[in-house]
C-alpha cells in the first residue's frame, strides 16, 4: 500500500520529468509525483488529509516510470544501493510495474533481497558502473534489451536471481564479464550479444524449474572471449545459436532429461577435456556425426595435454604410451578426421622405414635433414607439416643418390613388395635368393638396424591402413 499526500507533492515543485539525477531524493520526489498523476487520471480524489491511497492490488495497474525525453537519455549520477524498504516497497516487494527506459548509470547500481511482482523493462539503457543483483525474484517478465553493459574490466553479476517468467537480454553488448550465478530459470531466458569486447559470459550452477525451462544464447556479431556452462544439471532446453567463441568451459554439467542444441557453434578451444566431451556426447544423442566428429578430436587433444601433465608428476609409463598414442594418431589423421593425410602418411612413413632398411648409409642424410627443419619441434609450430615435409625430401634425395650405384630400379621393385600388405618374402632367408636385407657386405649391427627399420615401416603400414579406413568411415553409422 502506498500513501501519497498532496501537499507535499505539490512543495515539490515538479512540473516535469528531470534529464539528471543527483540523488535518491530527486529520483524518489518525481516517482511520487508520476503516481499522484496516474492516480489522478485513473478518477482517485484525495481524501480528507488530501491525500491519496494506492492499496496493494491496484498497484499492479500503476508503473514508476521514467524514460527518455526527445530522444535524450536520462542520467543518473548517484549510487543506487537498495536493499531496504522504500516507499513503494512493501516487506523487500514491490507490485508496480517498472519503466525505467533509457537510462545511463554511471554510478554503482546495487539491489539486494527484493521480489518484483510486475513487468520490468530496463531497455536501451547504459550501465557505466558495476550493477550486481543479489537474491533477487522476477515473478513476471524482465526485460535489458538493447542495453550496454560499459565498463571495461567489471563483472556485472547476478546471484540467487530467480526468473519466473521470461527474461530478456536481447542486442545488449557487454565490453568485459557477466555472470549468473545459482540462477533459477522457469520459462524463457534470451541473451543475444550485438557487440561483444574480450567478453565473458558464466552460467554457474543453473537450476531449471521444469522441462519447458529455455536457455537460449544467440547471434553474436563478434566472437565471444570465453563462456562458461557449470556445475549444471540441465532438466530443460539450452540453445547455443550462430556463435563463434574462444573458449568454452562446461565442466561439471550433465544432462538430465533436457537437452543442448548447438546451431552454427563454433569453439576454437575447450577449457577441459569434459567440455568436449560433454557436447560430444550430446550430438551423438543428437545424430549429428559431424559435429560430434568435431568435438571429439579436441577432446583427445585436450586429453592429451592433460596427459602431459600428469606424466611431469607421475612418470609412468603406460601414461606416455597414452600421450605417443594420441600423438601418432593426430600426425596421421587428425584424430580420426582426415583420410587422405591418413593415406598419405600410410605410404610415407614405411616408405621412409624401408628407405633406411635398404640403404642404411642414407641414416646421416636422414640426420641431417631433421636436423636442418629442427625448429618447430622447439616451439611447435606447424609440426606435422614440418614432419611432413622433411620425410618427403628425405625419400626424394636418397632416391637421387641410388643413381651413382644404378640400385634405383631395384629399389622401387623392393619397395613396391614391402608395401604389399601379406608379402613378408623379403625377410624370409634363402641361400639361394636372399633378399637385401641379407646382402653379403651387411654385418651384424646393419643386419639389426635392417631388421628393426624392416618391422617398424610393417607396424607403421598397418597402422596407416587402419587410420585411413577410420578416417575414410567417420560419417558412417557405428564407426
Amino acid at each position: 500500500m502506498t500513501i501519497l499526500n498532496v501537499d507535499e507533492i505539490e512543495q515539490y515543485g515538479i512540473t516535469e520529468q528531470p534529464k539528471e539525477y543527483n540523488s535518491e531524493e530527486e529520483l524518489i520526489k518525481w516517482l511520487k509525483y508520476d503516481l499522484l498523476k496516474q492516480a489522478l487520471g485513473k478518477g482517485k480524489n484525495p481524501d480528507e488529509n488530501n491525500t491519496i491511497t494506492i492499496t496493494d492490488n491496484e498497484e499492479y495497474d500503476y508503473t514508476l516510470n521514467i524514460g527518455e525525453i526527445n530522444g535524450e537519455k536520462i542520467i543518473f549520477n548517484f549510487d543506487i544501493n537498495i536493499n531496504y524498504n522504500l516507499f513503494f516497497m512493501n516487506n523487500n516487494e514491490t507490485n508496480y510495474k517498472i519503466n525505467f527506459n533509457s537510462i545511463v548509470f554511471n554510478n554503482f547500481v546495487s539491489l539486494k533481497k527484493i521480489k518484483f511482482n510486475n513487468d520490468i523493462n530496463i531497455q536501451n539503457s547504459y550501465f557505466n558502473n558495476k550493477f550486481d543483483l543479489f537474491e533477487i525474484t522476477f515473478d513476471k517478465n524482465v526485460d535489458f534489451s538493447n542495453s550496454v553493459f560499459n565498463k571495461d574490466n567489471i563483472e556485472y553479476y547476478f546471484y540467487k536471481v530467480t526468473f519466473n517468467r521470461n527474461a530478456f537480454f536481447r542486442s545488449v553488448s557487454i565490453k568485459h564479464k557477466i555472470i549468473f550465478n545459482n540462477m533459477y530459470l522457469e520459462n524463457k531466458f534470451n541473451l543475444s550479444i550485438i557487440e561483444s569486447y574480450n567478453t565473458h559470459i558464466e552460467f554457474d550452477n543453473i537450476y531449471f524449474q521444469n522441462s519447458n525451462s529455455y536457455l537460449n544464447i544467440f547471434y553474436v556479431d563478434k566472437n565471444i572471449h570465453k563462456i562458461i556452462l557449470k556445475n549444471t544439471i540441465i532438466d530443460g532446453k539450452i540453445e547455443l545459436r550462430n556463435i563463434e567463441v574462444e573458449e568454452a568451459d562446461f565442466k561439471g554439467s550433465v544432462i538430465n532429461g533436457g537437452l543442448i542444441n548447438p546451431v552454427n557453434f563454433k569453439v576454437h578451444k575447450f577449457a577441459n577435456h569434459e567440455s568436449a566431451l560433454f557436447l560430444k556426447q550430446q550430438a551423438y544423442t543428437a545424430n549429428n556425426a559431424i559435429d560430434a566428429l568435431q568435438y571429439k578430436a579436441q577432446e583427445v587433444e585436450l586429453h592429451k595435454e592433460e596427459l602431459k601433465e600428469q606424466f611431469k608428476k607421475d612418470k609412468n609409463l603406460k601414461t606416455l604410451g597414452d600421450i605417443l598414442s594420441i600423438e601418432l594418431s593426430s600426425l596421421y589423421s587428425d584424430n580420426g578426421q582426415n583420410w587422405i593425410r591418413a593415406f598419405i602418411c600410410t605410404i610415407l612413413f614405411p616408405s621412409v622405414f624401408f628407405t633406411l632398411s635398404f640403404a642404411p648409409y642414407t641414416i646421416t642424410l636422414f640426420i641431417f635433414i631433421i636436423l636442418c627443419f629442427a625448429y618447430p619441434i622447439f616451439y611447435n609450430n606447424n609440426i606435422t607439416k614440418y614432419i611432413l615435409f622433411s620425410l618427403i625430401t628425405y625419400l626424394i634425395i636418397s632416391f637421387l643418390y641410388m643413381f651413382n650405384d644404378n640400385s634405383h630400379l631395384n629399389f622401387v621393385k623392393e619397395l613396391f613388395s614391402f608395401l604389399t600388405p601379406t608379402n613378408f618374402n623379403q625377410i624370409i632367408y634363402n641361400n639361394e635368393n636372399s633378399s637385401y636385407i641379407y646382402s653379403n657386405n651387411s654385418n651384424y649391427i646393419q643386419l639389426i638396424f635392417k631388421g628393426i627399420s624392416y618391422f617398424l615401416g610393417k607396424i607403421a603400414f598397418w597402422y596407416g591402413s587402419v587410420q585411413t579406413v577410420q578416417a575414410f568411415r567417420k560419417f558412417a553409422k557405428g564407426a
